[in-house]
């Protein structure tokens, strides 16, 4: 059995820790583990052309695993008696991480910028499949911190 059915990959800056989640098509519901789940991440240089690696990026590699059997009865899949296509739709999506606390919970791997990105695949069950690849929801960063500074004013 494949356990790569999915491979994801992301170009980021050396030294940076990356992560993937998966959700259901709203981008809030955890997927299921039983129906989908990472298989496994890498980090690997990034060719910028077919003899140079990049010094400054790499790539972020994820490949997902889709347990088939396990599809039917999940939220991530629908199914159309009428057309006979079959429809898996979840969201990926991709955090890099500052590694150090910065929002005080007393964890690093503090998520400083993420990417979601909607996958959608529909398996005609008489012909062939098609994937829909909807990468539109670039978000700001979970938290937000507070910064003051204290000096003197003299009036003249």
């Amino acid at each position: 059995m494949n356990d790569r059915e999915i491979l994801v990959a992301y170009n980021i800056s050396k030294g940076r820790s990356a992560g993937l989640e998966l959700y259901g098509s709203d981008c809030l519901t955890e997927a299921e583990e039983n129906v989908i789940s990472v298989f496994h991440t890498q980090y690997d240089p990034l060719f910028v052309d077919s003899t140079q690696i990049s010094n400054t990026h790499e790539a972020f590699i994820a490949y997902v695993d889709v347990h088939t059997t396990n599809l039917t009865n999940s939220s991530i899949y629908s199914y159309n008696e009428t057309t006979n296509v079959g429809t898996v739709e979840m969201c990926l999506r991709v955090d890099l991480y500052l590694d150090e606390d910065v929002d005080g919970d007393g964890l690093a791997w503090d998520s400083i910028s993420f990417h979601k990105t909607i996958l959608t695949i529909n398996i005609d069950m008489a012909r062939d499949f098609s994937m829909y690849i909807q990468a539109d929801e670039d978000e700001e960063s979970r938290f937000s911190t507070n910064a003051g500074v204290e000096y003197d004013l003299s009036v003249g």
